[in-house]
């Protein structure tokens, strides 16, 4: 009831506005967190958390399943290790799904061993699986009238793809009890990570709670891991695949809806030498095609490289026909064509790649069905009226202003990333589609009543296959599978930036969020108003609660001059390349953020290692950096053993004349940063113009103030 909310269910005697005590305040956190999970559970207060009519708010929860998770979270907030002087790195937690399913015993470990069976308890378990796959299949037809297309052609690859051989196989693995747990994870981007909404309305929260009760069913553990991070590119995260979604995942599903498959690494370092010509898409309306081809091979090579060689399942939302992100018929042409440079991964005889179109063809038939004029979802800012479309868009321009999905009221997009609805197709797409596998699973190993397991076929279509040669990217980047110490949260395993650190008693590097990260405190909670009489503050209290629901973390190993070096232990690998990299800083990186290219010294195995040695180089300009150290100009005996780097910040006091640079057209006349100080803050600060071209201004950086991030750390 929104007048209950109003006051959260209890009297607050003093002024509206007022700073409560301390145990006013615990008082007030206690009851408020009860009264909002009492919503959460049953009613509609979505006002207050989405303003919308309800989107993406508080009665977006499913009734039961998440209350308890996110009560816990709203007290605790975003997992973040504690901030300790020289220590190592929290390993950190995983995002989503559950360690053991309900009918394990209590206190059954994180790699729980099955009782023993019979056949008949197998056979018992299966045809349980099999009566909740069709009840599952029941129910998500039913939310949609049982329009199956809307469902079933969210799959954009070719009829027949290796998840018929090699993931159905994964699947009977699984229910057999020859693995320990079925296990699907998700990277990607805010879009994944339910950002706008709560963290519990994403997409594969939505396919967990769809898949969780069938594979209770067969009584096989089954976990989604969701492992997107908001505002980060693709690259060079895709190096750490392991860390972030596990080396042993069944299945991955990428979606990083606004990026190319190449961004984050310079366009001269992803492609092959003297391939460009080879790889050549004639005719594109693709940005980049050669370098998004070998983009793509980097990714599929990151992935099928984990232990288990999941399944690989790339997302695209696909509202907006003309997005240049969205290269599905290329995908086709690359893996699935006889000629394709890519064909040898889209071999189905070896792997299973599969790619998925959530807004596109799937709302082709109700576009037809709706017809035009439809009405855009947004009201005209001026005379507040119905605005009348007819684009396919359907983030705009839905299929109907009601019931955008053309079945069920809400919302499918709240900007750029969906709402609630939008998350529930998503998430119910892919539902149906892994339970048709799970279907065909169950369905061949039970035959004639009677078990029909063949262990050998089953594991020989289950294990790993041999990779082929790189074809369009880099062998510097992608021949070989690298290490990677990984900070981001959440993450499914080690190891931690922390955990190649050497300690050192003069170090004093802490393990912190990054710089400019949307946060939420309990002070702030207490603060913005989520108590108060009043609803003044309703936009910050929502703000609040859905950043507290948010499972991403940015985090890394900060330090600055006075901090000392920061002392690694690399291990050995075949090319004793070593890349550090920092995080992003949300779209905006401040001048008192260390510029990699100017501020660090680096020592291997204490000796300098630099830029005129050739031993230090940069990747990327301003605003988010790496530092690539090639350890064999220092030593060439680097691959057989561990090396020490170190690194120190050690900053410039004023930008250089060759960091500033004159843009000069007719839309603008300005100086700007140039080189590895671009995409910083402050060019209208430290450069100026002088006659026909910038040079460095007199202002200066504070030297003491200055800080660099580690987040990740890759071996190559």
């Amino acid at each position: 009831d929104e007048e209950d909310f109003d006051g959260v269910g209890f009297d607050y005697e003093g002024p509206v506005g007022a700073r409560p005590s301390k145990g006013e305040r615990r008082t007030l956190l206690v009851c408020a967190v009860a009264v909002i999970c009492t919503f959460f559970v049953g009613m509609e207060v979505g006002m207050i958390v989405a303003g919308d009519g309800g989107e993406g708010g508080v009665d977006s929860i499913s009734k039961t399943a998440e209350a308890g998770a996110l009560k816990e979270r709203l007290i605790r907030g975003p997992n973040i290790p504690a901030i300790i002087k020289g220590s190592k790195g929290s390993r950190g937690q995983s995002g989503g799904g559950r360690s053991k399913p309900t009918w394990a015993p209590s206190g059954a470990s994180s790699t729980p061993l099955y009782p023993p069976e019979t056949e008949e308890d197998v056979i018992g378990r299966l045809r349980e699986g099999k009566r909740a796959i069709a009840k599952a299949r029941e129910n998500l037809l039913n939310r949609y009238s049982g329009d199956a297309e809307l469902l079933t052609s969210a799959r954009f690859s070719p009829s027949e793809s290796g998840d018929q051989i090699h993931l159905v196989a994964k699947m009977k693995r699984a229910m057999m009890h020859w693995k320990d747990e079925f296990i699907i994870s998700v990277a990607g981007s805010s879009i994944s990570a339910g950002h706008d909404n709560l963290g519990t309305d994403a997409w594969p929260i939505v396919l967990r709670n769809t898949l969780q009760p069938v594979w209770d069913a067969l009584k096989t553990n089954f976990t989604v891991r969701n492992q997107a991070i908001g505002g980060r590119n693709p690259n060079p995260h895709t190096f750490c695949l392991a860390p972030m979604l596990g080396d042993d995942a069944d299945v991955i599903i990428r979606e990083w809806q606004y990026w190319m498959f190449h961004e984050g690494f310079e366009e001269s370092k992803v492609i092959a030498p003297g391939m460009r010509d080879r790889i050549r898409v004639p005719n594109s309306n693709l940005p980049f095609p050669e370098e998004q081809a070998a983009g793509l091979e980097v990714f599929l090579r990151m992935a099928l490289g984990l232990k288990a060689q999941p399944a690989v399942h790339l997302l695209f939302l696909q509202h907006a026909q003309n997005l240049h992100t969205q290269p599905l018929s290329y995908l086709k042409r690359w893996l699935h064509n006889n000629n394709g440079i890519l064909k040898d991964y889209g071999n189905t005889n070896s792997f299973a790649i599969n790619y998925f179109d959530a807004f596109g063809t799937p709302f082709d038939h109700l576009r037809e069905k709706f017809g035009k004029p439809r009405w855009r979802k947004d009201l005209d800012e001026r005379t507040h009226k119905k605005v009348p479309c007819s684009d396919d868009n359907v983030a705009d321009c839905p299929v109907d202003f009601i019931k955008q999905d053309g079945y069920n009221e809400g919302t499918l997009f709240i900007n750029w990333h969906p709402g609630r609805l939008g998350h529930r197709v998503m998430g119910d797409q892919f539902a149906y589609y892994y339970l048709g596998l799970m279907l065909d699973a169950v369905n061949d190993l039970i035959r004639d009543d009677k078990l029909s397991a063949d262990k050998t076929e089953i594991e020989r279509n289950s294990l790993p296959k041999q990779m082929p040669s790189p074809v369009a990217c880099n062998p510097e980047i992608c021949k070989y599978i690298p290490k990677c110490a990984y900070s981001y949260l959440p993450k499914a395993q080690g190891p931690d930036v922390g955990d190649w650190m050497v300690n050192k008693t003069e170090s004093a590097w802490m393990n912190a969020p990054a710089t400019n990260q949307a946060t939420c405190s309990l002070e702030s909670f207490y603060n913005e108003g989520c108590y108060a009489e009043s609803r003044k503050n309703q936009e910050n209290c929502r703000t609040c609660i859905q950043t507290r629901s948010y499972l991403d973390v940015k985090l890394g190993f900060r330090g600055s001059k006075s901090s000392g070096p920061i002392t690694f232990s690399i291990p050995p690998s075949k090319q004793c390349l070593v890349w550090f990299c920092e995080p992003p800083y949300e779209w905006s990186k401040r001048i008192e953020i260390a510029n990699w290219g100017e501020d660090i010294v680096a020592k291997v195995n204490d000796k300098l290692c630099s830029k005129e040695n050739g031993c230090y180089s940069v990747h990327q300009t301003g605003y988010k950096q790496c530092a690539i150290l090639n350890l064999k100009k220092i030593d060439s005996s680097c691959e057989a053993k561990e090396n020490i780097v170190e690194l120190q910040v050690e900053p410039a006091s004023k930008v250089p004349d060759s960091g500033c640079r004159l843009i000069q057209n007719e839309n603008e006349n300005r100086c700007a940063f140039s080189g590895s100080w671009s995409g910083m803050e402050g060019e209208d600060r430290f450069c100026r113009r002088e006659e026909s071209t910038c040079v460095s201004s007199d202002q200066t950086r504070d030297v003491d103030v200055v800080y660099a991030f580690i987040s990740e750390v890759i071996v190559m």
